[in-house]
């Protein structure tokens, strides 16, 4: 499966989370299809966090509620263990599974089409008010669901998303050197200076065997670019009226400085880019970072574990985007408050009609008002309650110590379709979440991949060019950070972009073009396209 702005992280879907620590199948998965419900839709949707709890997904509250109010029977069945393995085997015969739930790329939903397993539903869109209203809100969801003239895959939404990532920055050494929370990065290089310093001197309180400085996992240390004003992939110019690759412009050229001007005096992670996340846990639980770059409920986790071991470790939080100063700061598809997501629902071509009529009935209460509050919220003062204006779960339903998401996956399926993610904002502490609110959605280059648009020889040559120019710019980023390529040389750094233009980055950018503007064709007018 093709890697191109995945923007169904770990973040949005609990699935991901869960199941891959757990091997093995559910109890429905090793049922003989025979066995079950004849009469009931048959759905392949992994399981997630309700595992944890020894359920299946046809026994969480919210799905049984769904079948009462709409009268409808459903079974939903999933493995728990290699999940794209069990998807490609599944979709080698979806004889007996009426629906499957997944990440579906616009090659294999043209596939299924040309063999016939893949149903499209255009012509039940009228069965559909729900989803109709969401086409003509969201043109970027039709366009999705959409290939090849065909309206194959039902897409999942995710409302009122938010930019999660922060710096964590110890308290107790911020207060040693007298500093408030850094309001830039050459704040912040100027704060770690002060505490190595420090550290040098053996005077750091509660220092341990290394001072790493700032330290992170790569998925998160990506997240530093946006203060830059860049991107390490393709977004649109200030003016909106042209693409640039990210990792060509002089913003990025300003982020491999910074960080490497960090590196050579040791106060960045030398593993920055290579590490697991434990990695960066165990320098902060060790007291050997002074800052970290993670999600805020991540950082909530390692001051628990801290306090939890007697060494009690306060964070201050700061939004990236205040480091930003007077650069816009660059938002990817994925920070958008509303996306459109590459997981969600395809029907099986040999479905009954009895079952379809069911089966879409759910589907379109699953995109209203009404499914997506069953869904995520539940019911008020049973799964949530109102808590200094803010609704959050209700207390009730979470024991002592247990993570909220786990416990609130007994009751709701907060990703089934249609994502709100004011719960996952509103369950944040309230620094965290002060923190989390500072960020801005004014600024918005982001560029929506044009899948199920490129035509058979652009998606050829687009592997080759992503290929080259994703491990050039990798290997190259790290050399420019840790070795003695230095991105401040002019001759070093035109080198480097010479050889972006020797593997094809302008003809990679008029590929994305071209298939951005055919995409923008296809519109949805109540059924008709344009």
């Amino acid at each position: 499966m093709k890697k191109r702005w995945k923007a169904a992280g770990a973040a949005c879907l609990f699935l991901l989370l869960a199941l891959a620590v757990l091997p093995g199948l559910t109890r429905k998965q090793t049922e003989e299809k025979e066995e079950r419900d004849p009469d009931a839709v048959s759905i392949w949707y992994p399981g997630g966090y309700e595992i944890l709890s020894n359920m299946e997904l046809n026994d969480v509250w919210a799905v049984e509620e769904m079948e009462n109010r709409l009268d409808v029977s459903l079974d939903f069945s999933g493995n728990t263990g290699d999940l794209d393995s069990s998807f490609q085997t599944l979709l080698l015969d979806l004889s007996g599974t009426d629906a499957v739930f997944y990440r579906f790329s616009a090659e294999q939903l043209r596939s299924m089409a040309e063999n016939g397993q893949a149903l499209d539903y255009t012509p039940y869109l009228d069965q559909m008010p729900n989803l109709k209203k969401r086409f003509a809100e969201n043109p970027l969801l039709y366009q999705y669901a959409s290939v090849d003239g065909q309206c194959l895959f039902f897409p999942s939404l995710v409302e009122n998303s938010y930019q999660d990532i922060l710096l964590g920055i110890r308290k107790d050494w911020l207060d040693q050197v007298g500093a408030d929370k850094p309001e830039s990065v050459e704040k912040l290089a100027e704060i770690l200076l002060r505490q190595k310093n420090l550290y040098a001197q053996g005077e750091l309180e509660n220092q341990g065997e290394y001072f790493i400085g700032l330290s992170s996992y790569n998925e998160y240390a990506n997240q530093l670019m946006r203060v830059f004003g860049t991107d390490s992939g393709v977004y649109w110019n200030e003016e909106k009226t042209g693409l640039v690759y990210g990792p060509a412009t002089e913003e990025y050229r300003n982020y491999l400085i910074f960080l490497k001007s960090l590196y050579q005096a040791e106060m960045l992670d030398a593993g920055l880019y290579e590490t697991e996340t434990t990695d960066f846990e165990k320098y902060f639980l060790n007291n050997m970072s002074s800052t970290i770059l993670t999600t805020g409920e991540q950082a909530q986790k390692l001051e628990k574990y801290a306090a939890a071991n007697g060494d009690d470790i306060i964070l201050e939080y700061v939004n990236l985007d205040t480091l930003s100063g007077e650069t816009p700061a660059i938002y990817r598809t994925a920070h958008r408050q509303n996306q459109v997501l590459e997981y969600g629902f395809v029907i099986n071509a040999d479905i009954s009609q009895e079952k379809l009529d069911m089966l879409l009935k759910m589907i379109d209460y699953l995109y209203s008002d009404e499914g997506m509050e069953l869904m995520n919220w539940g019911l008020e003062g049973k799964h949530w309650i109102m808590e200094n204006g803010e609704r959050v779960y209700n207390p009730d339903c979470i024991e002592d110590g247990e993570y909220y998401a786990i416990a609130m996956a007994r009751y709701l399926k907060q990703d089934m379709l249609c994502t709100d993610r004011t719960a996952n904002r509103n369950m944040l502490d309230s620094d965290v979440r002060a923190a989390v609110d500072e960020a801005s959605y004014q600024e918005d280059y982001s560029f929506d991949e044009p899948r199920g648009y490129y035509t058979k020889e652009q998606e050829d040559r687009l592997d080759t060019l992503e290929i080259s120019l994703g491990t050039f710019v990798e290997e190259t980023t790290m050399n420019f950070i840790y070795s003695s390529i230095d991105p401040s040389d002019d001759g070093d750094w035109q080198d480097y972009l010479d050889t972006l233009e020797s593997f094809g980055m302008e003809e990679y950018l008029e590929i994305q073009l071209d298939a951005w503007e055919r995409m923008q064709l296809r519109q949805y007018e109540g059924g008709e396209e344009s």
